[in-house]
């Protein structure tokens, strides 16, 4: 249709194919929203593996560190945070060049 022509038309008569998903026209079929379901459902599975390997890398490297600044790894037994981790870092760095 024209824009002439869908504007003098009855504008409720008019469908969007696109927004109808059993459309043969949309792209779309009762099987591909099963397909389209698996695949979020597999996105999904992979991001959360995704984000636990990049927490589990962070944890790894605070806890290297720990372990590598003198004044953190003197006191193992004591939760220290994370800030306080980098701030200690920081520091131990600044001595060590300084010297």
């Amino acid at each position: 249709l024209s824009p002439v022509q869908l504007h003098v038309s009855d504008r409720s008569s008019v469908t969007d194919k696109s927004s109808n998903p059993e459309s043969p026209h949309s792209g779309f079929s009762g099987h591909g929203k099963i397909e389209s379901t698996k695949q979020t459902e597999t996105r999904r599975i992979t991001h959360i593996s995704a984000e636990q390997k990049r927490r589990f890398n962070i944890k790894l490297g605070f806890d290297t560190l720990h372990n590598l600044v003198t004044t953190l790894s003197s006191q193992p037994s004591i939760k220290i945070s994370k800030a306080t981790t980098l701030q200690k870092t920081a520091e131990y760095i600044s001595k060590m060049q300084q010297e």
